[in-house]
């Protein structure tokens, strides 16, 4: 999830669950972006992000089983 401000670092987080396994996270404060690779092949997945535009928490993502294959 790209972050607010590409000059400054800002908090931003990524979350990623595969079907048949835990979550998995990534959180910080970068200047692009937080990220999360997992093999899902023939297997659905569940995602979200967040970004901290100014004092705001901004998310968004799936959190239903999707993008399945």
């Amino acid at each position: 999830m790209p972050a607010a401000r590409a000059s400054s670092n800002t908090g931003v987080s990524a979350e990623l669950r595969v079907q048949g396994s835990s979550w998995v996270y990534d959180s910080g404060s970068y200047k692009y972006y937080a990220a999360i690779q997992r093999s899902a092949r023939d297997r659905c997945a569940m995602y979200s992000g967040e970004v901290l535009y100014g004092t705001s928490w901004q998310s968004g993502g799936q959190s239903s089983w999707g993008n399945c294959g």
